[in-house]
Formats: structure tokens, C-alpha cells, sequence
């Protein structure tokens, strides 16, 4: 596969923007709303092939997890991620929790809040992450460009030095009610402080489809289900960036 040139995936990387430890969950942008009482549990998965020579040779990388909105402005969420290497058994990667803060809008079509997460390795291969940062949303449901621009540092054992940038942006549109299309850039840039070159960090791009019905109506005392499903798939813009990523994503919300 041809590979965009040095400048290209540089300038990438300055206009919408490490490692990360645990595949599929950096293929999943977050909006900064949060409804208080709401509960999600859903599952996301990442599929790979073609692996240039610096590319991380993992074929498949998924997560379980849940989440509860204690208020309008707070939740926090569990998780456990997996991963199956190529020409090896699918192995539990890491543990996690998660917190996201909602601060409100600072304009009429501009709102942010927090987010905050720890990954704590289970296989020996893995290492310990703490990922934190804004999450930011212009627009609305018909029409949003989200931004998530998280650092991330890890320690004990197979930490890496400095701190790395890991970025998820998505421009998503309304079609019809239930349905929407999107396009998403993500990727990753190990220790800023002195990053390496675009060989070595991972960028992708490529379109997403959105859907969501509602499963069961809202009750006395019980709020209506909803599920929600996204597909997407990214082309690699570097070497360090296997060819193509295929995305599911799949969450019931009450």
C-alpha cells in the first residue's frame, strides 16, 4: 500500500491532533454530554490486516464494558480489554476504569468536559496507562465535529518514557432519524517531548455509519432502551499503521 508522504502525515497530525493499550478502545470517540441515571454496557472491536514493517502485528483487539451517569456531569465506567495477536490465541490485555466530567458550554454550539481512565495491565506484555483529556463538541445531533485529544503515561513494568498524544476526531451528520454518516481521523504520537518520526506514529482516516433504535419505550420509573451501532473502517497513513482497520462498535443504553 502507498504511504502518504512525511509532511502529509505530519500535517495530519497538527490539524486534528504513543502508545495505547488497548486496541479498540482508541477507535472510540466520546461526546462530553452526559444524561444523568443513564446506563450503557457495549462492546467495540477493531480488525486489522496488512502490517508495514513497523506496525504492531495485532489482528483483532476488542473491549466489554459499562458505565452509569451518577448526574448531569458525572460518570464512571469499568472495562476489560482483549486482544489476539498475529498467529496467536486471543489473550485479556488489560483492566479499566474510566470517569467523564461534563463542564457545560462555553458558547451556544460549543461544548466540553473531561476525561480520565486507567488501564492496568493483566498480560505480561502489557503495561499500566493513565489517559486523560478534553472532550470537546461543535454543534449538534444533526451535525458535530468532536474532538478528543488525550495524553497518556505509563508506568511500571514495559512503561515507555515521555508522555504520548493520542488523538480521535469525527465529523458525523444526520441523515434520517436513526442514521447518520460520519468520517473519523485517529492515531497516536509516542513521547511528544521528543516524538519520533512519522514512520513511527500512527495515523488513520476513513468513513463511519451510525445507527441507533430504540428497542423498548420508556416506562414508569424505567427510561426507554436504545441501541446503537457503529461501522467504520480507516486506511493507514503510515508505516507504523497496519493498511486497513475495520470497526464495530455495539452499546444498549437505559
Amino acid at each position: 500500500m502507498q504511504r502518504y508522504p512525511r509532511s502529509a502525515a505530519t500535517l495530519l497530525a497538527i490539524v486534528v491532533g504513543g502508545t495505547t493499550s488497548a486496541l479498540a478502545g482508541s477507535f472510540d470517540i466520546k461526546g462530553p454530554e452526559i444524561e444523568k441515571g443513564e446506563t450503557e454496557i457495549g462492546t467495540n472491536h477493531a480488525f486489522q490486516s496488512g502490517f508495514p514493517a513497523n506496525a504492531d502485528r495485532v489482528r483483532h483487539g476488542y473491549e466489554f464494558g459499562a458505565s452509569y451517569a451518577f448526574t448531569n456531569y458525572f460518570k464512571a465506567g469499568i472495562k476489560a480489554g482483549f486482544d489476539t495477536p498475529l498467529g496467536d490465541n486471543t489473550r485479556v490485555s488489560i483492566a479499566g476504569v474510566e470517569t467523564q466530567f461534563y463542564f457545560g458550554k462555553i458558547a451556544p454550539s460549543i461544548s466540553w468536559g473531561w476525561f480520565t481512565g486507567l488501564d492496568a495491565r493483566v498480560h505480561r506484555d502489557e503495561t499500566n496507562t493513565i489517559i486523560f483529556g478534553p472532550l470537546i463538541k461543535f454543534g449538534d445531533d444533526k451535525l458535530a465535529l468532536t474532538l478528543n485529544p488525550l495524553f497518556e503515561r505509563t508506568f511500571g513494568a514495559n512503561s515507555d518514557s515521555g508522555l504520548a498524544f493520542a488523538y480521535a476526531v469525527g465529523l458525523k451528520g444526520e441523515v434520517r432519524e436513526g442514521f447518520a454518516v460520519g468520517i473519523e481521523a485517529v492515531g497516536s504520537i509516542p513521547d511528544i517531548g521528543n516524538a519520533p518520526g512519522t514512520s513511527f506514529q500512527e495515523h488513520r482516516i476513513g468513513p463511519v455509519l451510525y445507527f441507533d433504535r430504540e428497542v423498548a419505550p420508556a416506562r414508569e420509573g424505567r427510561s426507554a432502551r436504545k441501541l446503537s451501532l457503529e461501522i467504520g473502517g480507516y486506511v493507514g497513513l503510515t508505516e507504523a499503521t497496519p493498511d486497513w482497520t475495520g470497526r464495530i462498535k455495539a452499546a444498549l443504553t437505559w
